[in-house]
């Protein structure tokens, strides 16, 4: 029990430390990596791309190079790696209704 009176008392001590988004808008600190997008019509290499992601959220399907945000941790090796193709932005949010949104594909077979 006297540890979690600690915290109590730290938090009255430090006070208010969020913010009010979503009511107002908010931006990411500097220096932090925001939504990477990948801007690609067509890739030479997709299994090349696609090697350099370690959580596979670059892969290849049916030819198709496809980014998944949603298994993305904003490692930033592919904006590195192929900074033609994937790019971050300045947009934190990842939130959407139908978990597919959170893909990008090359353009290509459905």
């Amino acid at each position: 029990m006297v540890w979690s009176l600690g915290w109590i008392r730290d938090g009255l001590k430090r006070g208010v430390v969020t913010t009010r988004y979503p009511t107002t808008d908010d931006s990411l600190p500097p220096g932090s990596r925001g939504r990477i997008v990948m801007d690609a019509t067509e890739v030479e290499n997709p299994e090349a791309v696609a090697s350099c992601c370690p959580t596979d959220a670059i892969r290849v399907e049916d030819g198709e190079l496809v980014f998944d945000l949603g298994d993305c941790v904003f490692c930033g090796l592919c904006e590195e790696d192929y900074p033609e193709l994937f790019d971050s932005t300045p947009e934190f949010e990842t939130s959407v209704r139908d978990r597919r949104d959170l893909e990008t594909r090359t353009e290509g077979r459905e």
